[in-house]
């Protein structure tokens, strides 16, 4: 009985947050402004996303020096275009949704890299710490793929939606 109470609990806060993560994904903001953190022109790639930051504190840092000084991070208080190797962050304040090919919704203190990007081959995300939503397009016939790494595991979609958390050098995955 203690077992069944233990794992209905269980449940019902995946089910919760899964649900959370949908309304969030589902709801975007407008996008009223843009900016940009771009990598070198001479390696800029043609793909770039959005980042709207949801809740204060998301950061971005291009590949290369780009916009930013002494390659820092800089704070975006608007929806900003990234290209592939930005990196972006929250912090334990910070929420941001990311919008490209698909969908991507970085909880607190996350910290992704765009490590590529190209609506016909595929997206590959990074995830150094965090937690991160993603709701991906079927692309099943299409030969495209969406990949986010952590640094122990390799999540590969084609169409669904899907979270995955690494923290304390543990990868968790939940299929919605």
């Amino acid at each position: 009985m203690k077992k069944a109470l233990v794992a209905g609990g269980i449940v019902a806060v995946v089910v919760a947050g899964a649900a959370l993560a949908a309304h969030l994904l589902a709801a975007s903001p407008e996008v009223k402004q843009e900016a940009s953190v771009s990598p070198a022109a001479s390696d800029s790639p043609a793909f770039s996303a959005m980042v709207t930051p949801i809740a204060t504190q998301v950061f971005a840092k291009a590949k290369e020096v780009g916009d930013s000084p002494d390659g820092e991070f800089a704070e975006l208080a608007t929806t900003t275009s990234v290209g592939e190797g930005t990196r972006v962050k929250t912090s334990e304040k910070g929420r941001a949704l990311i919008e490209g090919s698909h969908e991507a919704f970085l909880d607190y203190d996350t910290e992704i890299v765009v490590a590529s990007a190209d609506a016909g081959n595929g997206t590959h995300i990074d995830l150094e710490g965090g937690k991160i939503w993603a709701r991906v397009k079927n692309v099943v016939n299409s030969g495209e793929t969406y990949e986010v790494e952590t640094p122990n595991a390799v999540a590969v979609v084609r169409g669904t939606s899907f979270g995955l958390y690494y923290e304390d050098g543990k990868t968790s995955l939940l299929v919605t």
